[in-house]
């Protein structure tokens, strides 16, 4: 039996991607610079940006790092602007059953 895939916040599946096809997929959500995809993925590529931010503790991965993001990208009210976890994120608050929603508040505020 195949495991469910984690659920988002907006009901969706989210997916493990790696920080280069999380970057892409960013990218395409530009469409003015459709002509400049590709120069600017590379360039961005080289400096390890991978443009998005984890929507639990808002560190930016590199492009070296996978993330979880939805199946719906941008196309939901529940996060307009896609939603991305981190993988260090992703195992923090899966892997601890007894933590609630709050939770996750009152730890990135003590983070910050």
């Amino acid at each position: 039996r195949e495991a469910e895939a984690p659920r988002c916040v907006c009901g969706s599946s989210l997916v493990r991607v790696g920080g280069k096809s999380r970057l892409w997929k960013a990218i395409l959500t530009f469409p003015q610079f459709q002509a400049q995809r590709e120069a600017i993925y590379q360039h961005l590529l080289r400096a390890g940006t991978a443009l998005i931010v984890c929507d639990l503790c808002h560190v930016q991965p590199t492009t070296s790092d996978a993330v979880w993001t939805c199946e719906n990208g941008n196309s939901t009210i529940f996060h307009p602007t896609s939603y991305d976890v981190c993988d260090k994120c992703f195992v923090k608050w899966t892997c601890n059953p007894g933590l609630q929603p709050s939770d996750i508040a009152a730890s990135a505020a003590a983070a910050s």
